[in-house]
């Protein structure tokens, strides 16, 4: 029986740095466009979802993973 990821999870994320916004969904989107669509529909089944979130923690939560993604780039580039 393999051992639990949970150490290999706290490995890589103390090693790549990982972002946590209190009100930030799922699906975080590029700084500077709207987020405050909330609610879709899966274009395959039709069944409405949410990545939930709050507007404004999803356009923090944006504009932070962006620029720390650009950061990344130009440290390792």
């Amino acid at each position: 029986m393999s051992q639990h990821p949970a150490p290999l999870v706290a490995e890589v994320r103390s090693r790549a740095g990982t972002l946590i916004g209190p009100v930030a969904g799922h699906a975080i989107g590029l700084p500077n466009l709207p987020s405050t669509q909330l609610a879709r529909v899966h274009p395959v089944s039709g069944v409405p979802y949410t990545n939930g979130g709050t507007p404004w923690g999803n356009a923090v939560a944006g504009r932070n993973s962006f620029e720390q993604t650009v950061e990344f780039l130009h440290r390792h580039s």
